[in-house]
């Protein structure tokens, strides 16, 4: 009896290995996909969550003392949209990186709600920030969005 492998044997399992290697290998494209979806995701909130601290910061009181009202203009109700450059919010890049350019459209929703006057000390109004952008790591998607839902902005009551 013959000790050894026939060349039918080794053929057999050089296709099997080959097989399971494509496998892995189309594995390996989904994850860098996958991997570059959450950094879209990533810069998307980073962007909705510092307009949203951003429009947080904009003066909105009522001044009891004085009985005026101080509402910053950009607080009014309003439908803005910006695009920016991930270039341009990209941290930890190094000069001469190569950082894909993703435009990110920010649009910023501003409404008071109905029946109740912005006016009067202890108004509030809503804000909705959603941003999309362009997904790059599959073409024939639709273009992802992250949104806040409606958060309040509460009217401070100064003395």
């Amino acid at each position: 009896m013959y000790r050894g492998f026939t060349i039918v044997e080794i053929l057999m399992s050089v296709l099997l290995v080959s097989i399971g290697m494509f496998a892995l290998a189309g594995m390996q494209v989904s994850a860098i996909k996958g991997n570059v979806l959450g950094a879209d995701i990533s810069i998307g909130a980073n962007l909705m969550n510092a307009r949203l601290n951003e429009l947080k910061s904009y003066p909105y009181f009522y001044q009891m003392a004085a009985g005026t009202m101080t509402t910053d203009p950009r607080l009014a109700d309003s439908d803005t949209t910006v695009d920016v450059n991930a270039m341009d919010y990209q941290s930890g890049a190094l000069p001469g990186d190569v950082v894909e350019q993703v435009k990110y459209s920010v649009r910023t929703i501003i409404t008071s709600p109905i029946g109740v006057d912005p006016n009067l000390p202890g108004a509030y109004r809503f804000v909705e920030v959603q941003v999309s952008w362009e997904d790059t790591s599959d073409a024939g998607s639709d273009r992802p969005v992250i949104t806040s839902g409606r958060v309040p902005i509460i009217m401070q009551v100064r003395p």
